[in-house]
């Protein structure tokens, strides 16, 4: 092994007597380096997207109803030259225009649920579901199979209730929180 005084100084000397570029051990080191800290960029990107998700919808809606309802607010804040008289305005104007319909939509479909939950247990008190696996032997001995072992008629009257109670209990809260709203402003 020569003395230290003639070693170069970019070459490692492994043991064995054969120099070593000290290049190739910073590149490898460099480039895991460059991989542990993209891999870190990933996660921490990751992470940030699963604490925001919750958000997105709710902003994305924010951003449509803003962009819609831009111009009504600029005519609103130069025919009262009041911008905070302005911006409540133009969100009671939204608060009217979406809230009220979604809520009566809303209600609407859920009236219907309970109607088809209604003309479900109708068919089960006339016999409609005999009638029908009378009329298909293949699958009859499956379904009846079911029905043996789940009270549909009960499950349909109990689902027929609840929605009921339901549609009526949505459109009552609705309309009180949509009165203290503006009883808010």
């Amino acid at each position: 092994m020569p003395p230290l005084s003639e070693k170069p100084s970019d070459q490692q000397y492994t043991g064995t007597g054969e120099p070593k570029a000290l290049g190739a051990d910073i590149a490898a080191f460099g480039y895991l380096q460059g991989t542990l800290i993209f891999g870190a960029l990933a996660a921490g990107l990751y992470i940030c997207f699963l604490m925001a998700a919750p958000f997105l919808t709710p902003v994305a809606v924010a951003l449509v109803l803003a962009i819609l309802f831009a111009p009504l607010h600029t005519s609103m804040t130069r025919r009262f030259n009041a911008p905070s008289l302005a911006a409540s305005l133009t969100l009671l104007v939204i608060a009217i225009i979406v809230l009220v319909p979604l809520t009566f939509l809303v209600a609407e479909l859920v009236n219907e649920a309970a109607t088809a939950a209604s003309m479900v247990r109708d068919s089960i008190e006339t016999g409609f579901i005999e009638k029908t696996l009378s009329a298909h032997p293949k699958s009859a001995h499956a379904i009846t199979w079911v029905l043996d072992r789940i009270d549909l008629q009960g499950l349909a009257g109990e689902a027929t209730s609840r929605l009921t109670d339901f549609s009526a209990s949505f459109v009552r809260v609705s309309i009180i929180q949509f009165v203290g709203v503006l009883m808010t402003f």
